[in-house]
């Protein structure tokens, strides 16, 4: 397995607005004498480009409001190149057909890029025996449909998308002491 990486990290944390930027390229593969005609390959896992932007802004001394947008390259995966009808006896024979698919070299395709942006806002408040905080917000503002997994559909012979994750809203109590 080979494994590269190149990290960069910058933070503010001060002042009334704090945050940071960081970015990752990172390069992951695999080789195997029987698996890609011994030529190495792209790990499942394998994310290029890795970056998230934080910014947390004090409105007034109890009041915070935050802004969170990442964005990662797709995750490598194996489509088939090509597909062939072949006559399946075990249903019936000579009547239906089940597809074979044929594939190219390993991990040689990526899933769509994925990113969203989170944003939230935190009430603060001193009690006698700690802090309590009310946290409200929305994760994946612009609703983007990440794609999660592909699936192949057979009838359109396409890979498709399924997303699980929409717009989705949160609510927060937590107290401290």
């Amino acid at each position: 397995m080979f494994f590269r990486e190149l990290t960069v990290l910058v933070k503010k944390q001060f002042g009334k607005t704090t945050g940071w930027v960081g970015y990752t390229w990172s390069k992951t593969e695999r080789q195997f004498e029987n698996i890609n005609f011994g030529n190495p390959f792209p790990y499942k896992y394998d994310r290029r480009h890795d970056l998230s932007i934080v910014a947390t802004h004090k409105l007034k001394e109890h009041i915070d409001v935050s802004a969170t947008w990442v964005y990662g390259t797709g995750n490598a995966f194996t489509m088939p190149h090509s597909q062939i009808n072949s006559p399946d006896y075990k249903i019936q024979p000579m009547r239906f057909a089940t597809p074979l698919f044929h594939f190219d070299e390993r991990n040689s395709y990526r899933m769509p890029a994925n990113h969203r942006l989170d944003v939230g806002i935190d009430f603060h408040k001193q009690k006698k025996r700690g802090e309590r905080t009310w946290s409200f917000g929305v994760y994946n503002l612009y609703n983007r449909k990440n794609a999660y997994y592909l699936e192949y559909d057979s009838a359109n012979q396409q890979m498709v998308a399924v997303s699980i994750f929409p717009i989705l809203p949160y609510f927060r109590y937590s107290f401290e002491f």
